[in-house]
Parts: C-alpha cells; structure tokens; sequence
C-alpha cells in the first residue's frame, strides 16, 4: 500500500498526467461547443475525439497518432459517411446494414492506404447518424481537424520528449512524432 501512494504522489507531481488529462479535456469541450447538440451521433463523435486526443498525447510517436494519419482517417470517415447516407436516402437499409456497409468501407480504405486510426471508425457512426445537412458535416471535419492539430500542438509545446520546432513535420508521411 505505501508503495502504491508513493507511486500516485511521483506521478501526481508530473505535470504529464495534468497535461494530457487537461487537453482530453478541451477537445472535447471544443467539439461540444462546435456540435452543440447531446445527441448519440455527438455523443459518439465526443467519444471519438476524445480518444484521439488520448492517443495523441499518451502515444505521440506512434505512426496511428500523427496529424497526417488523423487527419486522412477523419476524412475518410466523413466521406463514407456521405457515401452511404446517399444510398441510404435511393435504397431504405437497416441501420446495421448501413453500419456494416461505412464501417467495412472505412477499415478496409484507412488499412489501405495505411492510415489507420481507430477512433476515426467511431466517427463513422456519429457521422452517419447526423441528421444534419450534408455540408455541415465538412464543417465539423474541419472542425476536428482544427481540434486535433491544437491538442497535437499543445502536447508539443508541453511534452518534453517532443520539440516544438519538429511540429510541421507531422503532416509529412515519414514523420511519427520524431
């Protein structure tokens, strides 16, 4: 037990933990205030966004978790989205059929082109069960665009282990945090 609350009190005194847990934190309050809405579809998108912020700051290194591949893996998501929600609308499928149909075509583009990261898939349903216009649904991927490269920049500027001068980096394909 003494080990266990020595371990708390050094971790505790990290500001890596308040960081991470404050930036998790804003983006979902940011995607909140840009969806305004407690719907399921932005309940899963929150979901999505906030794990990707938890992924980008308790992994920033890894290849799934860098701009380039977060930022191609929501825009796929969106795109399936609107690919689907158009069939939906000429042909009435079930919701699970329509599910399976964006969720296999999301994973199978983003193993594709090697840009998987795996909250995007969560996205897919939030997006595909907006009941909005079609074209708000680029605003809120550019929305979460912008969200995700200031959680990316926020955990540089924090970080120790990354250097703030090696952020552009992170849209080029070779680049993984290093």
């Amino acid at each position: 037990m003494k080990t266990f609350i020595h371990h708390l009190r050094a971790t505790l005194r990290s500001r890596t933990i308040l960081v991470q847990s404050f930036i998790i934190g804003l983006a979902v309050a940011v995607i909140t205030g840009l969806l305004a809405s407690r719907t399921k579809e932005g309940l899963l998108l929150f979901a999505s966004v906030a794990a990707t912020a938890g992924l980008m700051c308790h992994a920033p290194k890894q290849r799934s978790n860098s701009l380039r591949t977060v930022m191609f893996s929501y825009a796929v998501a969106v795109i399936m989205s609107i690919i689907v929600w158009n069939i939906i609308r000429s042909y009435p499928l079930s919701l699970s059929l329509a599910l399976f149909i964006g969720l296999f075509a999301a994973s199978f583009l983003l193993l594709l082109f090697d840009i998987f990261h795996a909250p995007a898939l969560t996205a897919v349903m939030g997006f595909l069960l907006y009941s909005g216009k079609l074209s708000d649904l680029v605003w809120l991927l550019l929305g979460v665009w912008l969200v995700c490269i200031g959680i990316k920049f926020l955990w540089y500027a924090a970080s120790e282990e990354l250097k703030v001068e090696h952020f552009v980096k992170e849209f080029t394909k070779r680049h993984y945090g290093q």
